[in-house]
């Protein structure tokens, strides 16, 4: 005979306590008393797409997937706001924070470069900075095939 499913309100419950403190999926269940492997097919189940012939999700499904949606948001928060309240004495909290939330503006952006293409004859290195974006950050600047610039 098979063992009771811990997919129950109580087991939902229990998972929402641990997850609430911040850690991550594997230790939730075992504090909680959960198998790992149990949860994530329960969790795949609950996030899965169904089509417009399929019963929808049982209860206790929409629950676990509510719970797991609620939590997220709730640690948010918090974390965000225990984010802020440093900001109000540190400002690296602050640039931490418009880093990750505004990346396009406020993110580290890495250059990249582009090789030359090969043509047959030797061509000008033409030096160009550009952001991730695809902004220039220098204009370019030709420096001669041969590597050395004139002197003015």
């Amino acid at each position: 005979m098979a063992r009771p499913s811990t997919l129950t309100h109580k087991g939902i419950q229990r998972l929402r306590e641990a997850l609430s403190t911040g850690v991550g999926y594997e230790s939730a269940c075992a504090l909680a008393g959960v198998a790992y492997r149990s949860f994530a097919r329960w969790r795949a189940e609950a996030y899965r797409d169904r089509g417009p012939d399929e019963p929808p999700p049982p209860k206790v499904l929409r629950e676990l997937r509510e719970m797991l949606e609620s939590v997220s948001a709730e640690l948010e928060r918090e974390c965000l706001t225990q984010l802020r309240e440093a900001a109000q004495k540190n400002w690296q909290a602050s640039a931490w924070l418009l880093e990750r939330r505004f990346p396009e503006t406020w993110g580290r952006h890495q250059l990249q470069w582009k090789p030359p293409e090969k043509t047959e004859e030797p061509q000008p290195l033409v030096v160009q900075f550009v952001d991730a974006r695809g902004e220039t950050i220098r204009p370019a600047e030709a420096v001669p095939a041969n590597g050395v610039a004139d002197s003015p």
